[in-house]
């Protein structure tokens, strides 16, 4: 069985550092940031944040353009077909009649990037009672920069009134309200501290269902700092595509779903290549 990896971004001094946490021998030397035209590896289409190991290789057809950025250093590098090309340690290596790969300096928010071997893994919650329906759609172990969140939750049948309940790490009620939607804000008064951790549920009974149902998720509230930090990171919006999707990979793993999930539904727009799946 493949060996499972996971790589994480971290924020520190108003700079982006990266942390790659390896369970495999093979880590990942460089992350798919741009795909114009087509770009495959192994005959699959390339995808955005995929994670590229050393020594394999990807083809860039002819006039289509892939950029790649090495986790090492924080170098970016774009790929012009038609030509392979292949991901040594240190830089991608043109293959046969290939043209050179062209080398840019990161963006200076980028500049500080390193490759750690730290080991650090998020744990999250989700607790399920009853059928597997509804599920609850966010926030789902998420890192929320916002405290201004809308609790959303798959609808069961018509009729049904869910009871909302939020409690802090001290298993203290924050909340507790009925409702028939499947939809949620907090009143005027009820704040969400930062850096706190959080734990909602919905329960219920669907009138077409006879057993009830009982849902929770946890959530954490970024402190001021990272959530300044992680502000401060963000590319302007005349930034590069590169540089925006990698901005996605900081968010994702700093925690933040929500926010790295809207990011890229914004982008979708911009590129036919389809997404890596968050990790």
């Amino acid at each position: 069985m493949e060996a499972v990896r996971r790589v994480r971004f971290c924020i520190a001094g108003g700079v982006l550092a990266f942390a790659c946490v390896a369970f495999a021998q093979a880590a990942p030397v460089a992350l798919v940031t741009d795909v114009v035209g087509a770009g495959t590896q192994r005959g699959a289409p390339l995808r955005l944040l995929a994670e590229l190991e050393p020594g394999s290789d990807i083809s860039v057809a002819d006039g289509a353009r892939v950029v790649v950025f090495y986790l090492a250093d924080g170098s970016e590098w774009t790929l012009s077909g038609r030509g392979r090309f292949r991901l040594a340690n240190r830089a991608p290596q043109a293959q046969g009649d290939a043209p050179a790969p062209q080398r840019k300096a990161a963006a200076p928010t980028l500049a500080a990037m390193r490759l750690r071997t730290d080991r650090a893994v998020q744990g999250g919650l989700q607790m399920r009672g009853g059928s597997d329906r509804p599920a609850l759609v966010a926030p789902v172990d998420d890192v929320l920069l916002d405290a201004d969140v809308e609790f959303r939750w798959e609808p069961a049948g018509p009729g049904t009134t869910y009871r909302f309940e939020l409690v802090d790490a001290a298993g203290a009620k924050v909340h507790v309200s009925e409702t028939q939607a499947s939809a949620l804000r907090l009143p005027a008064g009820v704040a969400l501290a930062p850096g706190a951790a959080y734990v909602w549920a919905v329960s219920g009974r669907d009138p077409n269902t006879p057993q009830p149902f009982y849902r929770a998720a946890g959530f954490r509230v970024a402190d001021a700092a990272t959530r300044a930090r992680l502000l401060a990171a963000q590319p302007p919006r005349d930034a590069s595509f590169a540089d925006r999707v990698l901005y996605i990979a900081v968010l994702e793993h700093a925690g933040a779903i929500g926010a790295a999930r809207a990011a890229r539904a914004a982008l979708a727009t911009e590129r036919t290549a389809g997404w890596a799946p968050p990790r």
